[in-house]
């Protein structure tokens, strides 16, 4: 848990802390007395006229920034209950950091409802466009807080959540009946951001306590790499997942062996913990060296084929056959240059950040798009949960791209080896599937990089007009026949 902890113990923290920022108004009770707790805005401590203004531009900063680092944080880490109103709950409380933020950039040029020439300004519109724009953002920073609130009742189902959410949207319809009144509009809003301050230390405690989200009957602990080992007898069988996948891809295929299978997911993928740096072809082959059967036949999809292949002609005394499935093909690629590694470094993290927040409730819903759009029958494997565990994670989504931005480096490093390695005396059988490859001219280069792939391996080419690109879910019966075929 210590890997997932880090992120889950500074989303909690933040949030607690953001809980206290968002109480800097209560200084102002003694700091600027001078504006009207009854009626004046809680905003008004920081307009651009007031005293120790900046005081409480930090507060409204601090606490927004602070909110939207947890729930990018939360997001990465899936902590405690996670369905789609979560998802809806934590959007919601990011919307509500964004628009504290707004608010602390956009403050109000003077306080109008404690001064009456600022009145006038504001309904003849000389005032700044920072001004105008405060009761927009401030209205967004209200509406994600309910939604939150609303939604984590909901979705959690604890009753002092639920007493705060009723409390605020009690206290935001008073605010609303105070503004269209002209008096008591202060005294209202003070108690509506007390009490989302009190929220968010009280979600920060739930998220310190709350453990990570696991695959509810998964096969295995989300603890370092993931491996899933099953059945026995000999030859074994090994399975080498495509760019991004998960081990259940290969379902349909363990389902129909009578041996041993073993299939794992790569670093950062499906239910694996994440690895810094790059990804390399000689250390996916030391992989698979480490998680596969003394003997084995070595199946492969797509971008998986360079790490099989690696891993033929450097443990070739491990290899019983080799299963090629569709796989990548690239007879000429070259390494990337030098300024490539910092992007790969940046470009992972980055990504995760960045689709944390959609992550959970789009993951899985691309996942099994493109999975169906590569199969004959449109199906995509895996249950719901376990959809939802891997492809709901901004982890995977930055891994894959991780390796998307490796692939060109990975092909590179395979051809060297080829030029210093022999490959064994194994038999090899090469799927090449074309029925999702509409142009005749890029089909006939995959079906020709194939057959030439098959015959530098020693192997033979099985063509398979009709068929996709997820052959193993499509086709699983192909890819059992040509595994006891080189058994």
């Amino acid at each position: 848990m210590a890997a997932d902890g880090g992120p889950r113990l500074v989303a909690g923290w933040a949030l607690v802390a953001a809980g206290f920022t968002y109480t800097t108004w209560v200084l102002g009770l003694w700091v600027n007395p001078g504006v009207d707790a009854r009626s004046g805005y809680v905003s008004s401590y920081a307009a651009t006229d007031q005293p120790h203004r900046a005081l409480f531009v930090f507060g409204d900063c601090a606490t927004g920034v602070l909110v939207v680092l947890a729930v990018l944080l939360v997001a990465l880490s899936r902590v405690g209950v996670w369905n789609t109103l979560a998802t809806v709950g934590w959007l919601g409380l990011g919307l509500f950091g964004a628009g504290t933020v707004a608010d602390s950039v956009l403050t109000l040029d003077c306080t109008p409802y404690t001064d009456a020439t600022c009145a006038l300004l504001e309904r003849s519109g000389h005032v700044s466009l920072g001004h105008q724009l405060h009761a927009t953002t401030s209205s967004l920073a209200v509406t994600g807080a309910c939604v939150s609130l609303l939604a984590m009742a909901l979705a959690w189902r604890r009753p002092w959540i639920w007493v705060l959410a009723v409390l605020e949207l009690l206290a935001v319809a008073a605010s609303l009946a105070a503004m269209l009144a002209g008096d008591w509009m202060g005294a209202a809003q003070r108690v509506q951001v007390g009490i989302l301050a009190v929220w968010l230390v009280g979600l920060g405690a739930v998220v310190l306590s709350a453990r990570p989200h696991r695959a509810p009957d998964g096969p295995g602990p989300v603890l370092g790499l993931h491996v899933v080992d099953e059945g026995s007898g000999e030859p074994a069988v090994l399975m080498v997942s495509g760019l991004g996948e998960a081990w259940f891809d290969w379902d349909a295929v363990a389902a129909r062996l009578d041996t041993r299978v073993v299939r794992y997911d790569r670093p950062g993928l499906g239910l694996s913990l994440p690895e810094s740096g790059p990804v390399t072809l000689a250390a996916e082959v030391d992989r698979l060296a480490e998680v596969g059967p003394a003997r084995a036949v070595v199946v492969a999809h797509s971008f998986g084929a360079f790490f099989a292949e690696g891993f033929a002609r450097r443990y070739p005394e491990r290899v019983v056959g080799l299963v090629l499935v569709d796989p990548s093909c690239e007879p000429a690629a070259t390494r990337r240059a030098g300024w490539w590694s910092r992007l790969l470094r940046v470009g992972p993290p980055v990504t995760s950040l960045l689709t944390a927040g959609l992550a959970p409730a789009l993951g899985p819903w691309a996942r099994n798009r493109a999975v169906r759009a590569q199969t004959v029958a449109g199906t995509a494997p895996g249950d719901r949960e376990q959809v939802r565990a891997v492809f709901g994670s901004a982890r995977v989504l930055g891994t894959a791209v991780k390796e998307l931005l490796s692939y060109r480096d990975v092909a590179a490093d395979l051809l060297a080896l080829r030029a210093a390695t022999a490959f064994p005396a194994v038999p090899v059988v090469v799927l090449t599937a074309l029925g999702d490859v509409a142009d005749p001219a890029e089909a006939a280069e995959w079906r020709d990089g194939h057959a030439a792939l098959a015959a530098l391996l020693g192997g033979r080419q099985e063509v398979l007009a009709d068929a996709r690109h997820m052959l193993q879910v499509d086709r699983p019966e192909l890819v059992v026949a040509a595994i006891r075929e080189v058994s």
